[in-house]
């Protein structure tokens, strides 16, 4: 974090005890302040850091930092093993349920992802998002609780609705790093294993299944995913073996899989990105 941005935190902090428990005996700080030629914001900021060296709250922001590093790649190794987990556990069974295996795989990412978007315009100081609050609980857990609960309070201050942007970086990039790792787990199984595939339906029927593996299909044949022919997805209602037929499916699975998921997480994090 730059070192700007970490004095302005330190003045909001400064700033939220005073108006809770009074004011600090500043006088000695304030005379070394006063003869400083720069503006009143300067002057403000620095009387504020200078006051947090002396009663350690400098050094609980930058434990605090630490803590939150630490737990933000504690977060993104188990994000890795979610994704790995969650491509494992589509691929169990063979042959594999095409569209069960396309709700395994995009079912929580699209939940999640729709309460992000509703969260983060709706409730603007927190975004709304679980991980976030996970996170946030793991980093108070490594550092000291009482100088988190004056520090994290200003940090969202000072940012107000702006900081659902810094949240909405944080979670899509989490979702990224997961649906990058099943991915991964994914290219790497269909290269080493033989899979088959087919679809099950009671309610629907052939020509329907047809038209929504058309529709699915649609985006990522733009960018070179092509969809199984129609003679391909009516003879899947009972798992083929033919070489051909299992690349097709394989090919069209990942397209949607990064078309709909991990295109999607990768575009919101680096809009999040810009705007924070």
């Amino acid at each position: 974090m730059r070192e700007e941005l970490r004095s302005l935190w330190i003045a909001q902090t400064i700033h939220l005890i005073e108006k809770e428990s009074g004011r600090f005996a500043d006088q000695d700080i304030n005379r070394q302040v006063r003869v400083i030629q720069t503006s009143l914001v300067d002057r403000i900021v620095m009387r504020a850091v200078m006051l947090s060296k002396q009663n350690g709250l400098y050094a609980a922001q930058r434990n605090l930092l630490k803590a939150i590093n630490l737990s933000f790649l504690v977060f993104i190794f188990l994000s890795i093993i979610c994704g790995a987990s969650l491509a494992f556990s589509t691929l169990s069974q063979n042959p594999i349920n095409l569209y069960w295996a396309l709700f395994s795989l995009l079912g929580l990412h699209l939940i999640t992802l729709f309460i992000w978007l509703v969260s983060s315009f709706l409730f603007t100081n927190l975004g709304g998002s679980f991980l976030v609050y996970c996170w946030l609980w793991l980093a108070k857990k490594f550092s000291q609780k009482k100088t988190v609960q004056q520090l994290i309070p200003a940090f969202i201050e000072l940012f107000g609705g702006r900081i659902r942007w810094l949240i909405g970086f944080v979670l899509n990039l989490f979702w990224t790093v997961i649906l990058s790792s099943a991915l991964i787990v994914l290219i790497a199984l269909f290269s080493t294993k033989h899979y088959s595939f087919e679809w099950k339906t009671t309610l629907l029927s052939s020509d329907t299944i047809i038209s929504l593996t058309h529709y699915l299909g649609w985006l990522p044949s733009k960018i070179g995913f092509m969809i199984p022919d129609d003679n391909i997805i009516r003879l899947s209602e009972h798992a083929l073996n033919a070489g051909e037929i299992r690349s097709a499916w394989a090919i069209w699975l990942l397209g949607v899989f990064i078309v709909y998921g991990l295109a999607i997480r990768f575009l919101c994090m680096i809009i999040c990105g810009i705007n924070w």
